[in-house]
């Protein structure tokens, strides 16, 4: 929610594509786990592994949508660090890091 209020968050498969190949690699990328048809996301992971980016997956795209404060599902978004909520980013990026790899 701080990342919202801060406009830090990228979303949508079209941005946050467009974000990656940019070359911002600074953010965490989190992935909705009920997409269909999966070959819609079924390459981002693959992207953030070549740019070291770290995701995770949550099991609701209507979830995901909530917890930035929207009513729309999101696919997926792009969470970029700020100074304001720079510890509790660090703090989510290595928890991230240290999920076990989806298979």
């Amino acid at each position: 929610r701080r990342a919202q209020s801060k406009k830090n968050i990228v979303s949508g498969i079209k941005f946050v594509q467009k974000s990656i190949r940019k070359g911002d690699h600074s953010g965490i990328m989190i992935l909705a786990g009920d997409v269909s048809p999966i070959d819609v996301i079924s390459h981002i992971p693959i992207l953030c592994e070549e740019n070291q980016i770290p995701y995770c997956y949550v099991p609701s795209k209507t979830d995901l949508g909530g917890a930035c404060g929207n009513r729309r599902s999101m696919t997926m978004l792009i969470v970029k660090p700020n100074e304001d909520y720079q510890d509790l980013f660090e703090e989510c990026k290595t928890e991230i890091q240290n999920l076990p790899m989806p298979i």
